[in-house]
């Protein structure tokens, strides 16, 4: 989506975009994009950043943004236990902004057991979480 020919500021995001998916990371991954098959009912969701965060490069950030939010509305699709959530306050690294969101099991399963649990919220507090009561559950 990034032109070969960009400059400034939006250059340097492109270049660090390609290293990423050319195994320059942390993790050493190449990331390729490849057929993306069914999860059958394993419990997925799909959190999504909850504010913009490529406002610094108008002519690329909006469609980047488009691009992306259409494969998270994609994403549930691939399992019949997801669902897509919106972290707010959060940036694209919703694991940073808000390890709480991200640390938080998920109960989409209609075959896991009520989850009672502690997650903070990123504000330095904690909330209790609870999944309502299914049936043949205690």
């Amino acid at each position: 989506m990034i032109l070969e020919s960009a400059e400034g500021p939006v250059a340097e995001v492109r270049a660090q975009n390609l290293a990423i998916f050319q195994g320059q990371n942390p993790e050493r991954l190449v990331i390729a994009d490849g057929e993306v098959c069914s999860s059958g009912d394993i419990p997925m969701e799909v959190v999504q950043h909850g504010k913009p965060y490529l406002e610094a490069v108008p002519e690329y950030g909006p469609r980047l943004e488009q691009a992306w939010a259409a494969g998270r509305r994609k994403r549930p699709a691939l399992s019949s236990g997801s669902r897509l959530s919106t972290a707010s306050n959060s940036g694209h690294c919703v694991y940073l902004d808000r390890p709480g969101v991200a640390a938080q099991p998920s109960n989409a399963s209609p075959h896991r057991p009520p989850v009672k649990h502690k997650v903070p919220d990123g504000g330095g507090t904690s909330r209790q979480a609870r999944e309502p009561h299914r049936a043949g559950h205690a």
